[in-house]
């Protein structure tokens, strides 16, 4: 994982993971100071990742962009912990402006996720959080459905 002062900012990829592309299996952990920003691709603007994702106290995932889905964070077939870490300011062109995961999402009570949004294409939603799979937000225990807009997050045209 990443610790301490690291910053992955101003990437490109055409297709997946402008910051971060990780596929390896295991756990990629980011926190006390890493910073994911202003990274673009296809899907995952900051980072995709097709394995289980844990985003710390300290780790900030901000002001990315995807044209597709997850503006900050792609997160397939695997789990992914928002553990006191933020997530703003992410933009994605169809779905999960700030988080897009075919998978559980967990988000504990200290966590952020504010001013993402998604704008264009066929399908517009969460403009925050798009789940497919089980949310846990804050402790509640949401199972199932789509967070459609999470603390501030927006989605619609305008951009």
């Amino acid at each position: 994982g990443f610790s301490g002062a690291v910053t992955i900012e101003r990437n490109r990829a055409t297709n997946q993971g402008g910051g971060i592309y990780a596929a390896a299996g295991g756990t990629l952990s980011l926190t006390d100071g890493v910073v994911i920003s202003e990274n673009t691709a296809g899907s995952g603007g900051g980072i995709y990742a097709f394995m289980r994702v844990e985003l710390g106290h300290g780790g900030r995932i901000e002001r990315n962009q995807a044209s597709g889905q997850g503006g900050g964070i792609y997160v397939g077939s695997a789990e992914l912990s928002v553990l006191g870490g933020i997530i703003r300011g992410n933009r994605a062109g169809t779905g999960g402006g700030g988080v897009f995961s075919s998978d559980t999402v967990r988000v504990t009570e200290d966590s952020l996720v504010t001013g993402n949004a998604t704008a264009g294409g066929q399908t517009l939603s969460g403009g925050g959080i798009e789940g497919l799979g089980d949310e846990d937000v804050g402790g509640s225990g949401r199972g199932g459905g789509r967070i459609w807009r999470l603390w501030g997050s927006r989605r619609g045209a305008g951009w």
